[in-house]
């Protein structure tokens, strides 16, 4: 999965690696029980430059921390389905998009829940161009 154009300041892409070690020769290591995930950030050169970061020098001075919570917030959703109705089906609708594109996935609304649940608004009302 890719967060952002290649020509944009900063682009994610996230990997499901399924297999590591890849050798010249062609062979690898497949993962079979364990699942691993990649994280790559490419920075822009402007991008680097408000991180203070104009040489191989300057990365002395960055303070890891803060470059890590500026790119790398992982975080845990929680679901209720204890309700029952439109609540459960929208939240059954989270759950199971977290557990296929993530908490990305999650937070971009990848899917649309409401559209797939058929709620989507009457395309023929008020306000609807």
């Amino acid at each position: 999965m890719y967060l952002g154009a290649r020509s944009d300041d900063v682009m994610v892409r996230i990997m499901d690696k399924v297999k590591d070690k890849q050798r010249p020769d062609g062979s690898f290591t497949e993962f079979f029980d364990d699942k691993r995930v990649r994280i790559e950030v490419t920075l822009s050169e402007a991008e680097l430059d408000r991180l203070g970061i104009t040489n191989i020098q300057s990365l002395r001075y960055l303070k890891l921390a803060a470059f890590q919570r500026r790119y790398f917030q992982f975080k845990l959703p929680t679901f209720d389905l204890q309700n029952v109705g439109l609540h459960r089906a929208l939240e059954g609708w989270r759950a199971d998009t977290y557990l296929k594109a993530g908490l990305t996935g999650l937070m971009a609304g990848v899917g649309q829940g409401p559209l797939l649940l058929g709620l989507e608004r009457n395309r023929e009302g008020p306000g609807v161009g």
